[in-house]
């Protein structure tokens, strides 16, 4: 373990973890769908997927539904997270 400032907080923190987050986004001409992969330091993977549909009378812009799907694959897996997250302290705390 080490000690180390955390960048712009002054916190002192003794051991910062470092993990990946891979987001793909496949456009279509009235969807956009979006993959985000996150890879843990200790190697567990979590994986979610997410498909927008674009509305029938908007406009095609396929950089909003890029954006939309990506939002919605990034906030699926941070309720994925806090999920796993309030299962593991649940099993801790029965022991």
């Amino acid at each position: 373990m080490y000690a180390e400032r955390h960048a712009g907080t002054g916190v002192v923190v003794s051991h910062v973890r470092t993990w990946h987050v891979e987001l793909s986004i496949a456009e279509e001409t009235d969807t956009a769908a979006a993959t985000a992969i996150l890879t843990t330091d200790n190697g567990i993977v979590v994986r979610v997927s997410q498909q927008t549909p674009r509305n029938g009378g908007d406009v095609a812009a396929p950089e909003i539904g890029a954006e939309i799907a990506a939002g919605h694959a990034l906030g699926e897996l941070a309720r994925e997270l806090m999920s796993r997250a309030a299962q593991d302290a649940e099993s801790l705390a029965r022991g």
